[in-house]
């Protein structure tokens, strides 16, 4: 009970620092305790940018940017950083890139890693990424990161945090 416990304080803090949350319980297969899961949806917005790209999108092309993230109802809810390097030239001519993210978030911070596929830099696309641990409130994280391109600098994110 300890992990539903952890869940419902995760998403009592997140509601009331504004953003949306919500949560479910599940059985484990291997153990009869509550696995707690919040989802918290937020729209990324950069606000700065810095490519290094000398050669156009190959191998090795990086991104480094920051964004800030907003609530359903437009507060800001905090903001990320993150590093995309591309690492191949993908599917159908459209190159790859590993991305590292930090997001900072009240009570804590999100790391996540994966692949992009670089169209999402240019506004159209989706990706997952593994939320690979945390800070503070999150620091048992673990699960997904979805995001949605709906511009070129606008992204909106959907976190999967399970502990």
């Amino acid at each position: 009970m300890r992990r539903l416990t952890l869940g419902l304080s995760l998403c009592s803090a997140a509601v009331s620092a504004g953003l949306v949350c919500s949560s479910a319980a599940t059985a484990a297969p291997s153990e009869d305790a509550a696995v707690q899961e919040q989802v918290l949806r937020l729209t990324a917005v950069r606000s700065q940018a810095t490519l290094d790209a000398p050669n156009g999108m190959v191998q090795g092309a990086r991104l480094i940017y920051a964004e800030d993230l907003y609530n359903d109802k437009g507060a800001k809810a905090g903001h990320l950083g993150g590093v995309c390097t591309v690492t191949s030239s993908g599917t159908q001519g459209v190159p790859e890139a590993q991305c590292n993210v930090t997001e900072s978030l009240p009570g804590g911070e999100i790391t996540a890693q994966g692949f992009i596929s670089t169209s999402v830099l240019s506004g159209t696309g989706m990706f997952d990424d593994a939320i690979t641990g945390g800070t503070g409130i999150y620091s048992s994280a673990s699960g997904t990161i979805h995001g949605v391109a709906i511009s070129t600098t606008t992204t909106r994110l959907t976190f999967h945090i399970g502990h």
